[in-house]
């Protein structure tokens, strides 16, 4: 991983995450955004701080998925091949491009160092609870200039994650990855993270075969031989 120090950037507390809100306290941003995002969450009556990936909160309280939790001594890396493990028998090209993407994250991500990243709007519809802030987490985009590399990792928050949560990250990031390889038209992330929801709750393994293929088709993820503008 490469570390980087940054000029910082506030990023406001959301209610509703939108990217259409007329509000500018609303907006996500003015470009189409590429990355994960968290919620950081404080809770007064305890003084406690929570940190949760927004794919997880959404499987959990918009979904109300079960997260599966896996052992806490693999690496973030294995935690996310461990997860990707459920679409295999459905899925074996998109399981084994997944896995080699998650297996090489660490090494093609950018950790920034007390810098925050100017939120972007791809996250489609979506809601946090009022004592949570939307935290642009990750950022990834194809290297362009030298000394670029593929993720753009906001450090400090990262480092606030379990090895689990940042498992989940991983699937997130290498699944929109693959879904902007195969469909760079895709605009949102919404129908993506309920994708990740049924991985990290493992409901994809009750899914018919149709079942599967259409919430895949939802989230964005086409087959190779169907790519969109290749």
């Amino acid at each position: 991983m490469k570390m980087n120090k940054y000029v910082s950037t506030l990023i406001g507390t959301v209610m509703l995450l939108t990217g259409t809100s007329a509000h500018s306290h609303l907006r996500l941003g003015d470009e189409i955004g590429n990355g994960g995002g968290a919620l950081l969450c404080k809770y007064d009556l305890t003084g406690t701080t929570e940190i949760l990936f927004y794919d997880e909160y959404e499987a959990r309280f918009r979904y109300d998925y079960y997260v599966s939790r896996l052992p806490g001594d693999q690496s973030p890396q294995e935690s996310a091949v461990a997860f990707l493990e459920g679409i295999k028998k459905f899925d074996p090209e998109l399981f084994e491009i997944a896995a080699r993407y998650a297996r090489s994250f660490i090494g093609d991500a950018a950790l920034l160092v007390e810098s925050r990243f100017l939120n972007t709007p791809d996250i489609g519809f979506g809601f946090i609870p009022s004592n949570c802030q939307y935290i642009q987490l990750i950022i990834q985009k194809p290297p362009i200039f030298p000394g670029d590399l593929r993720y753009w990792v906001d450090f400090d928050h990262w480092q606030l994650l379990t090895n689990n949560q940042k498992g989940i990250a991983i699937v997130h990031e290498v699944l929109y990855r693959h879904a902007r390889e195969t469909n760079p038209d895709m605009s949102s992330s919404e129908g993506l993270r309920h994708f990740v929801g049924l991985i990290i709750s493992n409901r994809v393994s009750s899914l018919s075969q149709a079942e599967y293929d259409k919430w895949k088709r939802l989230a964005g993820i086409l087959d190779r031989a169907t790519t969109i503008n290749p």
